[in-house]
């Protein structure tokens, strides 16, 4: 096996580090190479996918770090982050060591890539405000917690002298492989260590720490083993933690391992500041106007929220869940109104939309997103009428008396291929029978309100997998029937919540000004019909 071992932006005991490494080369007929950051970035992308079994980062980008001076995020230049978030989605395995949990602190979905986050400084992830992390020098007893995983062969409970963390991990998201049996201790708090002053003002005070000092998890469809010990020599020579490192390595780089998290598939979000890279070449001249997305919490919703949000709107989002949207809202920043909706009921309808018209001083956009989707059941197809059609059709109504006040007013309605396809994964459902029904009144509604300046679009997507969705399970529960349709696809994948988003925006957006009763199908070629 050949696996590529990348240093830099923390001090290392490089010779410590690197003599494990040539033991465990040497005990298992491996090679390694070296790279330090940044220069390292040149080997972590798309096109190296195959030259490495595995990825070993004992690094940490993106933060300048320099006593007496406060630590500093560096976001990743956005073809960085494109690389690694196409090299992650590509399958390539990596190992995180110690610091590595520090990575890329401006970049919120670095943390969702590795399990957690330590905090150099306060900040905030997943919607929530964090202090500063923590940090203690303990000598404690590393136990195995998951005795049959490849990455624990072998290795028993033993003890160790190292550093132990008080900072975010997302336990609930990952297999936990290693705990820490320490005795209790104070920890000391990090940003205030870095600058060398003392605090002012009240105690530094954190959540209780993790005992989970180790994990494994799935990164886009890479597997992902995270070891928090590692912080010196004592540990980089100590025998089971040798052997955990190798047992690592050979296990992100094994076919197990990648089944396992393709099954387990995760989105790899990429930064906003990426994600809002302007296109120079159009202004979809969108900067003020104030829109408003259902079902903007997930998915497809949430990806046309960020998309208009790029393009400059103003926001009102809705979805059942109040704190998925808030969270979102943290995200975007600017100018953005949340409120927990149930689509289905005419009055809370109504009155959200009239509360986003006086949050945001007017309406110019309303994207129907809501679906009830391809539920089963007795109450299939009147759940499928509430929230699909009827939704819509409120939605419109509530809609307009704001719009009319617009000069460059739009409504866009989420349809489907399945409304006009019946080929497979179409089926006799509600699902299907209601959507057709939205893409034949919108049609309608595109010619009636023309005269009222609001043109009304539909944007019907073809097979589209984002995690957590239809998409996402069936390639998890149904993998042949996933491989079936990915292979009537033309352009040989599934599509992503993202490129729905885009088409949305631009047909809400005044850069679509001749466009009314237009279904834009974003499939892949995935449907065969010719439009007319």
């Amino acid at each position: 096996m050949r696996f590529l071992a990348v240093t830099g932006g923390h001090r290392v005991d490089r010779d410590a580090f690197t003599a494990m490494l040539a033991g465990i080369c040497a005990e298992r007929g491996w090679v390694f190479q070296h790279a330090v950051q940044p220069a390292a970035q040149d080997w972590l992308g798309p096109e190296h996918r195959g030259v490495f079994d595995a990825v070993l980062c004992y690094d940490l980008p993106g933060l300048a770090l320099r006593r007496g001076t406060a630590p500093r995020p560096v976001p990743p230049a956005p073809f960085v982050a494109r690389r690694l978030s196409e090299l992650l989605d590509a399958g390539q395995g990596f190992v995180f060591l110690h610091h590595a949990l520090a990575g890329w602190p401006a970049w919120p979905g670095w943390a969702e890539v590795l399990g957690g986050r330590y905090h150099y400084a306060p900040a905030s992830l997943r919607g929530r405000d964090w202090p500063d992390s923590g940090f203690r020098y303990a000598r404690y007893t590393a136990r195995i917690c998951a005795a049959d995983h490849p990455v624990c062969a072998g290795v028993g409970d033993f003890e160790l002298s190292d550093e132990l963390y008080c900072c975010p991990v997302f336990s609930s998201d990952v297999v936990p492989l290693l705990r820490a049996d320490a005795p209790p201790g104070a920890f000391r708090e990090t940003y205030h260590e870095v600058l060398g002053t003392e605090r002012n003002g009240p105690a530094w005070e954190h959540p209780a720490a993790s005992d989970l000092i180790g994990w494994a998890k799935s990164a886009g469809r890479s597997p992902v083993v995270y070891l928090q010990p590692g912080d010196g020599p004592d540990t980089l020579g100590h025998p089971a933690y040798r052997r955990l490192v190798a047992n690592a390595l050979e296990w992100v780089s094994s076919a197990a391992a990648h089944e396992w998290a393709s099954r387990h598939r995760t989105q790899v979000t990429l930064p906003l500041s990426v994600v809002w890279e302007r296109n120079q070449v159009m202004d979809l001249q969108l900067t003020g106007r104030k829109a408003l997305v259902t079902g903007a919490s997930r998915g497809i919703g949430r990806a046309i929220a960020v998309e208009l949000a790029r393009e400059g709107c103003d926001l009102a989002l809705c979805a059942r869940g109040a704190e998925p949207l808030e969270a979102l809202a943290k995200e975007l920043g600017g100018t953005v109104y949340t409120q927990a909706v149930d689509v289905s009921d005419e009055q809370a309808v109504a009155g959200f939309v009239d509360a986003a018209a006086e949050q945001l001083s007017g309406l110019d956009v309303v994207v129907s997103n809501v679906s009830a989707g391809g539920l089963k059941g007795p109450d299939q197809w009147r759940l499928s009428f509430e929230a699909d059609l009827m939704a819509f059709v409120r939605m419109v109504e509530a809609a307009v008396p704001h719009l009319e006040r617009s000069d460059a007013a739009a409504i866009v309605a989420i349809g489907t291929t399945s409304a006009f396809d019946t080929l497979p994964p179409t089926s006799a459902n509600s699902y299907a029978a209601l959507k057709a029904a939205v893409l034949e009144h919108a049609s309608g509604l595109g010619h009636a309100l023309a005269r009222k300046g609001i043109r009304v679009n539909t944007v019907s997507p073809g097979p589209i997998d984002f995690p957590g969705g239809a998409w996402d399970k069936l390639h998890e529960g149904r993998p042949e029937f996933y491989e079936g349709i990915r292979a009537r696809i033309p352009i040989g994948r599934l599509g992503h919540a993202e490129e729905v988003a885009r088409a949305v925006t631009f047909l809400a957006s005044p850069a679509a000004s001749f466009c009314t009763a237009v279904n834009l199908v974003v499939d892949g070629g995935f449907t065969s019909r010719v439009q007319f």
